[in-house]
């Protein structure tokens, strides 16, 4: 039998670093950003979703948004509205879910952001009425899946909001001392000089 002449394996391994490129469309797919108010205990407040930076456009988008619960309560949503950012995509939210969502299938291709800073929608909260002043309420993205025309996913950045219970204006007492000094009634002198020669 012939001895085994076979060269061993010497190949280096492969350490290339897994591409973690964004996707080329996500370069310019901006900045989506949760409001923020600082409201009074009880007090109902609209907050708006905005994007800025958006250079391509977009043909639909789910987000989920969290309401931290503080002492065992979240701000209740009462409703949410579409915005201007995207027109022609038609808007629905779960209420209870808190998850918006956009879309418009029929479309050929993206659609452009309105203007730069422009609502995609509003959430109106209403806070606890026991809020504690100081008391903040972050509102936060659980997940933003944002896609162009080709179902390609784009990759905005994210800016989480808040809701802030107003703090309790404490105005200092007026310690001043009443004046209560009398006036001076005391009748002026009208006695005629004495001019006896």
């Amino acid at each position: 039998t012939e001895p085994d002449t076979t060269e061993p394996d010497t190949t280096e391994p492969d350490t290339t670093e897994p591409d973690t490129t964004e996707p080329k469309e996500s370069e310019d797919a901006g900045e989506w950003i949760i409001g923020t108010a600082e409201v009074e205990a009880g007090a109902t407040v609209t907050i708006p979703v905005t994007v800025k930076g958006d250079k391509n456009g977009i043909n639909s988008y789910i987000l989920d948004m969290a309401a931290a619960e503080v002492d065992g309560a979240a701000p209740s949503v009462n409703d949410a509205a579409s915005g201007n950012a995207y027109a022609g995509l038609d808007f629905v939210f779960n209420k209870d879910a808190l998850t918006f969502a956009g879309t418009n299938y029929t479309l050929k291709e993206n659609v452009k952001l309105s203007e730069d800073g422009a609502v995609v929608f509003e959430v109106t909260f209403t806070v606890p009425e026991d809020a504690k002043p100081g008391t903040v309420y972050d509102l936060t993205f659980e997940s933003l899946s944002v896609y162009d025309i080709n179902m390609s996913a784009l990759e905005p950045d994210k800016t989480p909001g808040w809701i802030k219970i107003k703090e309790v204006e404490t105005t200092e007492p007026d310690t001043t001392e009443p004046d209560t000094t009398e006036p001076d009634t005391t009748e002026p002198d009208t006695t005629e000089p004495d001019t006896t020669e």
